[in-house]
């Protein structure tokens, strides 16, 4: 009786949401990386002064992936970008200086905001299971 209320309990965990999670961690771990890296790469090169040239173009990658990848009618497959998105950071380990770092780094910026997102179809999955524990929270709060 007990595990059929446990599993009840989890029905929300389908392969499609843990598939959303495994991106959503593989992703924090490419770009926690690649931050670090950055400035671990600079450091060591002496540049510190010169990180904010390469986030500056890393983030700015960023912010028109997201723009053009919201623009999409279609989504692409998170797993897809984080892949893509992973093989695309490997050349910024080769970068020699600072404005090599900084363009190398405007590839795999492009999916940095796509990545980090999980696709719109989940979220209305999620939202309809979930309408009953949102009721009963919003009325224990009353």
């Amino acid at each position: 009786m007990l595990r059929g209320k446990v599993a009840h309990n989890f029905a929300w965990l389908t392969a499609t949401v843990a598939a959303v999670f495994a991106v959503a961690a593989g992703t924090g771990m490419v770009l926690s990386g690649t931050d670090v890296g950055i400035v671990a790469a600079l450091e060591t090169g002496g540049h510190q002064g010169e990180i904010g040239i390469v986030f500056l173009f890393w983030c700015a990658a960023s912010v028109v992936g997201g723009l053009v990848y919201g623009a999409m009618h279609r989504p692409v497959s998170p797993i897809l970008l984080l892949l893509g998105m992973a093989a695309l950071t490997i050349p910024m380990g080769f970068a020699q200086d600072t404005w090599t770092l900084a363009f190398v780094s405007i590839l795999p910026g492009l999916l940095c905001a796509p990545s980090s997102r999980p696709p719109p179809n989940m979220w209305q999955t999620w939202w309809r299971r979930t309408a009953a524990a949102r009721r009963w929270a919003g009325t224990a709060l009353r």
